[in-house]
């Protein structure tokens, strides 16, 4: 029997099926990046892995990463291959998680409005100190 949940099934043109997808996730357009997670640690498959998220982040303008079940895998040459391609193989879930933390608040402040033009100064009379603040 087919499981249609299970994207890997028995790994039967599993390439195929991932790019259509992360496709479908990154068309969405609620989704803000596409993170491909794997256990890195079986080399025959990451390979493959590499090359989906490169196919799917040339259609798409949204940051696609993969990440690793543990670390390790950082000195592998397709991973610093893919990493310097723009798709960064992180190492750890915890590191990737708090990566991706950094780069949402980064994100939401850069959306932030600008500050309301600044007030009138009056702190004449306060000193130069208390004038500069307010410059």
């Amino acid at each position: 029997p087919v499981n249609p949940l299970d994207a890997w099934g028995t790994g039967h043109d599993y390439e195929q099926i991932f790019i259509e997808c992360l496709s479908a996730l990154m068309d969405d357009p609620d989704t803000a990046i596409g993170v491909f997670v794997t256990d890195h640690a079986r080399r025959d498959v990451p390979k493959g892995y590499g090359g989906i998220c490169e196919i799917v982040a040339a259609r798409t303008a949204k940051p696609i990463t993969i990440v690793t079940h543990h670390r390790g895998t950082g000195s592998d040459p397709r991973d610093i291959e893919l990493t310097k391609a723009g798709i960064p193989v992180i190492d750890g879930i915890q590191q990737f998680l708090s990566a991706l933390r950094h780069v949402f608040g980064y994100r939401d402040f850069c959306a932030r409005p600008p500050p309301a033009a600044a007030r009138a100064c009056e702190c004449h009379g306060h000193g130069s100190l208390a004038q500069a603040a307010c410059q």
